[in-house]
């Protein structure tokens, strides 16, 4: 194995880690609504620049991660993730020809409705409801966050030659 083959993977690796603490790390409840889907997003960009290394496997693992960190029902991040990495892989011909604006509508679009899965689970298993509509916030600050997201993964792409 060369040494730029085991740097890329490193940095993948650890950008998807980075996402993970990112999701779990407790926040007070003020800030709590406005925190951005990292994994979703992380996850999405990986699936959409190597399609081929990453997909439903990765999105089972990270979302099995989630769920015991966060101490939810085991399979709920996990079954949310895969159905959002099945999309990407679906939508990755496209959304790669995509601009950064369209591109940040679906990723937007996708983490709403991991949201309103989750919202939905929660419902069901522990009769919690989010009030309003405030659980759909990450996905609109989601959706400001992935040109930047986008740009930074980019770049380190490209610096350490990720294939």
């Amino acid at each position: 194995m060369n040494a730029s083959r085991s740097n890329a993977s490193w940095v993948v690796y650890g950008t998807l880690f980075i996402a993970l603490l990112l999701t779990v790390v407790p926040l007070p409840e003020s800030v709590m609504a406005w925190r951005p889907a990292w994994l979703v997003m992380v996850l999405v960009y990986w699936i959409l620049a190597l399609p081929y290394r990453f997909g439903a496997v990765t999105a089972l693992i990270l979302g099995l991660c989630v769920d015991v960190l966060m101490m939810d029902l085991l399979g709920q991040h996990a079954v949310g993730l895969i159905a959002i990495a099945w999309i990407t892989t679906t939508l990755q011909q496209r959304m790669r020809m995509w601009r950064g604006v369209q591109q940040a509508g679906v990723v937007g679009m996708m983490v709403g409705v991991y949201s309103i899965y989750n919202q939905w689970i929660a419902s069901i298993t522990s009769g919690v409801v989010a009030p309003g509509y405030w659980y759909l916030l990450p996905a609109a600050v989601s959706l400001f966050v992935w040109p930047l997201l986008f740009n930074v993964l980019h770049t380190l792409r490209l610096k350490f030659r990720v294939q």
